[in-house]
């Protein structure tokens, strides 16, 4: 089959395309009526339909890779497989298990591949040296704002999420791990050839179960240990959980040499304060983070002496990226040389030692004698590479684990998952077209909005563009955000944190030349004293009750979705008591603005909120006299 497209992609010519645009002239731009071949915008438009037309040839007659050239500058390009990743936790209720059973640490790598108990066969192995520590977790603490919250049986069951760093999440905020450890020495027992292995914090987020790839942010995050009356600043290795907002593992290198204490702790901080609050159900140490895929060591292949010969790869799912290189060494005689991959032949020498890859295939094709050096006959190939099932290594949750050589090491509490096969022509075109439609520049106030509001990470709650001002800078575009509330009745202002990660994701999607600025509302305070009647026979206080969160409804700054800029009045208050089931009558509404000064509405200027209160509010329920109620 020709390796060149033989149809045409379009069959507009110029003169189609110059129609086109000219009759979308009338509705897009009335006072435009000179359509004659001396207007300058008719000239425009005419380049424009002679550079489309070529394009349209260009692309209907290009090559596979040329094609494929153009879609890496546009950061498209074609994906080999990619392995299902996940979480196994350690099983402290199987008494067979690792952390069991073992007493002194213990380190688990690629000599220890993993797999299901109720399977033969390698599934998973661990990305990096995993360090396990037999022991229990004695004290899980948050240190919130100078208060200390025991976190120790929530974190345990795993059932409900909590705000490790509470709802603000500043830089003085930090949670605390206290660990025994089964050897009486501690950390200090680890062999020295376990030395380089990693410590290991999994963590189970409220956002997601999934394990991605390594997304750590550096100095997002901060972990201190603490032992035998030593402190050290640990270094984080990798970080898939971004700093506890998602599901995964932080990773710590620990200092080569430590004192013998049986017990140690761990702080973790952010020293910027945390850009949105992290939620999770679940924290714990020897959490192994898996990958499903086998490395291949020295796979044996042998020279033919002949040239362009091609070695097929044993095991299908080539994985190839920066983490996991493939390596290739021929031995001829004495002597062993690592040779080279590249991408053409016709650069190389008679006697440069170099292969080419086929990936898609897993081939590894060498020269011929001309363009690249042809192995000796008789000479060892020696192959070395990561393969994985892509899509098909999925595994569901609630699996026990076994690594070779250690025996039982936990269950992996969410499904094993986000593999996938090598992309296919096809599937990189459908990318395209969903990265074209969906990530394209941000051109009208609701782009700006909708792109917002996506911002999954950012937890952002709602978003408003609004008029410029006269003070704004000349081409900017002013983006009013609020952030999600993580605790029921929370006021927050928006970090000054969040605004600009939030500015920063936006930006390089305006057209160029354009700013953005990001702001939170302003916030009014007030106090508020009413006075409800209540219907014969009900509760007060259940219509007191009603009556606050009726209000918190209304004036939550997400819930309520209150208009930005609306002025709170004492009416508007009266109208929505009135409306609660069980009130009579509110027989009266007095409010005072943030200087305690009584007022009939509290102002929040141009684009601000009233902040709801609970502590300043009182609702004062009575009975009805006999007479109200004849």
């Amino acid at each position: 089959m020709s390796n060149v497209l033989d149809f045409n992609l379009d069959d507009r010519r110029f003169d189609d395309l110059v129609e086109a645009a000219q009759s979308r002239l009338p509705a897009l731009a009335p006072q435009w009526t000179d359509y004659n071949l001396h207007d300058p915008g008719i000239t425009l438009i005419e380049m424009m339909a002679w550079l489309s037309e070529a394009q349209i040839y260009a692309l209907a007659r290009m090559r596979r890779d040329e094609r494929a050239a153009y879609a890496a500058y546009a950061g498209i390009a074609l994906a080999g497989p990619q392995p299902a990743r996940g979480l196994i936790w350690p099983d402290a209720s199987d008494p067979a298990s690792l952390v069991n059973t073992r007493v002194q640490p213990v380190a688990l790598g690629d000599a220890n591949p993993i797999r299901p108990v109720d399977s033969d066969r390698p599934l998973a192995r661990v990305p990096y040296p995993t360090l396990i520590v037999p022991g229990r977790i004695t004290a899980l603490t948050s240190f919130i704002g100078g208060e200390r919250v025991d976190r120790t049986a929530g974190n345990a069951r795993g059932q409900i999420a909590y705000l490790p760093f509470g709802a603000d999440a500043g830089p003085r905020d930090r949670l605390r791990i206290d660990y025994l450890c089964r050897s009486e020495n501690g950390l200090a027992d680890r062999d020295s050839a376990d030395l380089g292995a990693l410590l290991t914090l999994g963590v189970r987020n409220l956002a997601d179960a999934a394990v991605p790839a390594d997304t750590s942010t550096p100095g997002e995050l901060e972990a201190t240990l603490s032992t035998g009356g030593a402190q050290h600043i640990l270094a984080i290795a990798s970080d898939s959980s971004a700093a506890l907002s998602r599901s995964g593992v932080i990773a710590l290198r620990l200092p080569a040499t430590l004192p013998a204490a049986q017990s140690f702790s761990i702080e973790l901080r952010s020293p910027r304060s945390f850009v949105c609050p992290p939620r999770v159900w679940q924290i714990a140490l020897n959490v192994i983070e898996v990958e499903q895929s086998v490395r291949i060591d020295h796979e044996l292949h042998v020279a033919t002496g002949q040239v362009d010969q091609v070695v097929e790869l044993n095991e299908a799912g080539l994985r190839i990226d920066t983490a996991t290189p493939l390596q290739v060494d021929v031995e001829a005689g004495a002597t062993t040389q690592a040779w080279r991959a590249v991408r053409r032949f016709d650069t190389a020498g008679p006697a440069d030692a170099v292969y080419q890859l086929d990936a898609e295939h897993g081939r590894l094709v060498f020269g011929n004698g001309i363009n690249g050096s042809v192995p000796p006959a008789g000479a060892r190939i020696f192959a070395s590479y990561s393969a994985t099932d892509g899509a098909a290594g999925s595994q569901p949750r609630a699996r026990s684990w076994f690594a070779s050589g250690l025996g039982p090491i936990g269950r992996n509490l969410d499904a094993i998952a986000g593999g996938s096969d090598a992309e296919t022509l096809q599937q990189a075109r459908t990318a395209a077209r969903r990265a074209v439609r969906e990530r394209h520049a941000l051109v009208t106030s609701a782009d700006i909005v909708a792109a917002a509001l996506a911002s999954a990470d950012l937890h952002v709650a709602r978003a408003l563009v609004v008029d410029a001002s006269a003070n704004d800078p000349p081409g900017s575009v002013t983006l009013i955000a609020l952030r999600e509330r993580f605790v029921a009745g929370a006021a927050l202002t928006e970090p000054q944190r969040w605004l600009a990660a939030l500015q920063a994701t936006l930006q390089p999607r305006l057209p160029l030349g354009q700013r953005l600025l990001v702001i939170g509302p302003s916030y009014a305070d007030f106090a508020l004293q009413a006075t409800l009647q209540a219907a014969p026979l009900r509760e007060l206080a259940a219509i007191q009750a009603a009556a606050l969160a009726e209000l918190a409804r209304r004036l939550g700054p997400i819930a309520g979705e209150r208009t930005l800029g609306a002025a709170l009045t004492s009416s508007d208050i009266g109208a929505w008591l009135k409306r609660i089931d069980g009130v009579s009558a509110v027989t009266s509404v007095l409010l005072r603005d943030s200087a305690g000064k009584p007022v009939d509405a509290v102002a929040v200027g141009r684009y601000g909120l009233p902040r709801f209160d609970a502590a300043k509010v009182t609702i004062n329920v009575v009975r009805g006299t006999a007479r109200n109620r004849s």
